[in-house]
């Protein structure tokens, strides 16, 4: 070893809030509703962005307990995949997560 200390990130001993996120785009009829109902067993909240789903997606996702944030694009941003992925971030800052 060269004698330097790792970086230790401080952590809280209790009341961490654990958020998922989710990136969606026509989820109807798939997994989406068992994914939700599975994740919501251990997260505290869940934030998502859907690209501009055609189908039920958002409905399924509103109706989840544990979505706390829905971000709907009007317009399909799939090729601008890093694009999607920063808006999933910043919303899920939003949220202020541990």
């Amino acid at each position: 070893m060269s004698g330097l200390e790792p970086f230790r990130i401080p952590r809280k001993i209790s009341g961490n809030k654990l958020t998922a996120i989710m990136q969606v785009r026509n989820e109807e009829g798939r997994y989406l509703e068992t994914l939700l109902a599975d994740l919501s067993s251990f997260v505290d909240e869940i934030v998502i962005v859907d690209d501009a789903s055609t189908d039920a997606t958002v409905a399924i996702c509103s109706a989840s307990r544990k979505v706390v944030k829905l971000v709907e694009n009007e317009e399909r941003l799939f090729g601008c995949e890093w694009w999607l992925r920063q808006m999933l971030w910043r919303a899920a800052e939003e949220t202020e997560p541990d």
